[in-house]
């Protein structure tokens, strides 16, 4: 501008005014640019051809800031059409350095308006129930943009950048703001009330880029683990039901943990990237739900999350757990010896079982194999199924399950008997109890935690040997029934043979001792110790007695069935 062209009072004085009246202002100026432009238009009709261009000449130079009106004027003789001209142009370019200093305060009006609302708005925005409402749809990813770009201007305010900005485009921002309040409002993701003491956060770029990809590192592996757990669950259980939702929240997490990369990054996005707060109630929601799911099992538990997960699945009395299984069918029949009780069935898997292992667990039926099922030998010989476990799930829990034993728990009646009857009797009754323990088997795969799974197929895979000719035949027929039916068989032998389990494989003892110890009560647990160090003296002086070493005796044992030709359990 050029000192000396415009009042004192336009120059010195600093317009302030409210946005309506600064347009009111504005509008009256630029009326009076026109009036002034038309006047100018008239006067200059009045100049003659060779003036005109010498007058372009001269307010080129002034416009250009060569020299001034006052001496622009003084290169023109006396001409009352010359100073129309000159006033004209010096009341236009008053006209214009008010219109200026106008749309100056106008735009500091519109940038004061804009920070105010988007303050407002950010301070109101409920992160929390935006991540708790979160699913993984195209609505929600469109609420995440708008999230960004209050994020964007809130940049802007910050850094001043704002300023800079076209009153067009600031009326645009003051537009958008209005439509997230709205759209927010109607999802319920504002409080009512703002924050008055809210400050736009400072931490942009670089620093929250990293902390939303490690948290994108931790969903990544929850998830990994989440697929980890649904492959067991098909293998032990059947049912992945019970982890689905959480995976498809986590899931959805992740998506907004890498939204960039996924959805290709928004202009900018590298150097803004998301409002920590986003961060601070995903992250919140992450860690809630994989504590809640560890605590279910589901996912890898801390020492403490144990301790707390096992304190709380052990809070009962034993006794009601073992007063709520019913024994059917194991009954007297004429001319015939039935040789085990339903007491001494509930006493075995007493002394056998913490009852923790056996709590939805509600009959134990004696039944013919009315559905036929079969098994082969390793000769190929057809073999009726001894047993079966069935179970009744819903979400990937056991609500009620039931042991079906087919095989004859009956002998005949004999005054005087030979040994090799009473061999064959004690061989039945030995194959009973077995065959029981291995039903109760699967009924434990049913509360088996993730690191329960996960601790015995790695000792599972540093002992590869079959532990029984059974669990080869099943692995043989399916890798999930091979899973299935070598952790019931390991249970088997864990519980009436451990000392052959213990030559088999060391690490598959281990793992059942310490499965065992953890879910027992005190009691129970010094009844295992005792039935153990029993069980192995037992079978100790046995060996002695045939002169066997630890392979003679795993050999003999894996050779063939040994429950005898006619039987096995499924």
């Amino acid at each position: 501008m050029f000192e000396g062209e415009v009042s004192p009072e336009l120059q010195e004085t600093k317009v302030v005014l409210s946005r309506e009246e600064i347009e009111a202002r504005m509008t009256h100026v630029q009326e009076s640019m026109g009036l002034v432009d038309k006047k100018t238009a008239e006067n200059w009709k009045n100049i003659p051809g060779a003036q005109r261009e010498k007058l372009d000449e001269v307010f080129n130079d002034v416009y250009a800031g060569k020299v001034g009106l006052t001496e622009a004027r003084s290169q023109f003789p006396q001409d009352g059409n010359i100073d129309l001209i000159f006033e004209s142009v010096k009341r236009s370019r008053a006209l214009d350095f008010e219109q200026q200093k106008l749309q100056k305060e106008y735009r500091e009006c519109i940038v004061e308006d804009v920070t105010r609302c988007a303050k407002n708005l950010s301070s109101r925005v409920n992160f929390e129930a935006f991540i708790e409402e979160f699913d993984d749809s195209r609505y929600f990813f469109h609420t995440l943009g708008e999230l960004f770009e209050l994020r964007r201007i809130e940049l802007s305010i910050v850094t001043g950048a704002i300023s800079g900005d076209s009153i067009q485009h600031l009326d645009y921002l003051k537009q958008s703001l209005v439509a997230y309040e709205s759209n927010w409002s109607q999802d319920n993701f504002l409080r009512k009330e703002a924050s008055p003491d809210f400050e736009f956060s400072k931490e942009y770029g670089r620093n929250v880029t990293a902390r939303r990809q490690e948290l994108a590192t931790v969903v990544d592996v929850t998830l990994f683990n989440f697929d980890t757990f649904v492959k067991w669950d098909r293998f032990y259980r059947g049912d992945t039901a019970k982890s689905l939702g959480v995976e498809r929240l986590l899931e959805g997490l992740g998506h907004i943990f890498n939204w960039g990369e996924l959805h290709g990054a928004p202009e900018g996005f590298e150097t803004i990237d998301f409002d920590p707060r986003l961060l601070d109630a995903a992250e919140k929601s992450v860690s809630s739900k994989i504590q809640y799911y560890a605590l279910q099992g589901v996912l890898p538990q801390t020492p403490e999350q144990q301790a707390a997960f096992v304190a709380n699945v052990l809070d009962f009395n034993p006794l009601d757990i073992w007063s709520g299984i019913h024994t059917v069918g194991f009954d007297e029949k004429e001319d015939q010896e039935l040789l085990i009780t339903e007491e001494e069935v509930l006493a075995e898997l007493r002394n056998s079982f913490p009852a923790y292992f056996l709590k939805r667990v509600e009959s134990i039926v004696k039944k013919e194999n009315t559905e036929g099922f079969k098994v082969f030998s390793k000769e190929g010989k057809r073999l009726e199924a001894a047993g079966c476990f069935r179970d009744i799930t819903r979400e990937g829990q056991l609500v009620s399950a039931r042991i079906e034993w087919y095989s004859s728990v009956w002998a005949e009646v004999k005054t005087a008997q030979t040994e090799e009857e009473k061999k064959a009797r004690e061989v039945r009754l030995d194959s009973t109890v077995e065959g029981i323990n291995h039903e109760v088997g699967h009924a434990i795969h049913f509360v088996l935690t993730y690191d329960d799974l996960k601790t015995w197929h790695v000792a599972s895979a540093k002992d590869r040997e079959a532990v029984s000719w059974y669990a080869k035949y099943a692995k043989g027929q399916d890798h999930g029934m091979g899973a299935r039916e070598g952790f019931a068989e390991t249970v088997e032998l864990f519980t009436h043979y451990p000392m052959v389990l213990a030559a088999i494989s060391p690490n598959r003892f281990e793992y059942m001792r310490s499965l065992f110890e953890k879910y027992s009560q005190p009691a129970e647990r010094a009844r295992m110790h005792r039935r153990l160090a029993r069980q192995m003296r037992q079978t100790a002086r046995y060996w002695r007695s045939k002169g066997w070493t630890e392979d003679d005796a795993i050999r003999v044992h894996t050779k063939y069935e040994r429950r005898g030709k006619n039987e096995q359990r499924n």
